[in-house]
């Protein structure tokens, strides 16, 4: 199986994958979860491999949580764009992906906003 969507990981692989031949194979394995409403996969590599998605926040209290424990992803490591405790709760919590490093238990999020 192959995925029609190389382009989104073509920068992502180079800067942060241990092996780069192997991170190909593995994104076509990836699922088609989560949700990326933005059209373009997203999603975390941490210690040279993919990490793993756990889920989406399952209400406001949990979503500010996350944006004081796990570090927003955007095409890499980033500076968050939202302030969900300031600004409220988004449209769809699924806008929201978390992720896990498995080999150092990093913690990832993407915010992909409608």
């Amino acid at each position: 199986m192959r995925r029609s969507d190389p382009w989104s990981v073509e920068d992502t692989i180079p800067r942060f994958a241990s092996n780069a031949e192997q991170a190909w194979a593995d994104f076509n394995t990836l699922p088609s979860i989560p949700l990326f409403l933005q059209g373009k996969l997203d999603w975390p590599l941490c210690c040279g491999t993919w990490c793993e998605f756990t889920g989406s926040p399952a209400g406001q209290a949990e979503l500010v949580n996350l944006q004081q424990t796990d570090q927003y992803w955007a095409s890499g490591p980033a500076q968050a764009r939202r302030d969900f405790a300031r600004e409220g709760e988004p449209e769809s919590f699924l806008e929201i992906s978390r992720f896990r490093c498995t080999a150092c238990a990093a913690r990832y999020y993407t915010d992909q906003f409608t």
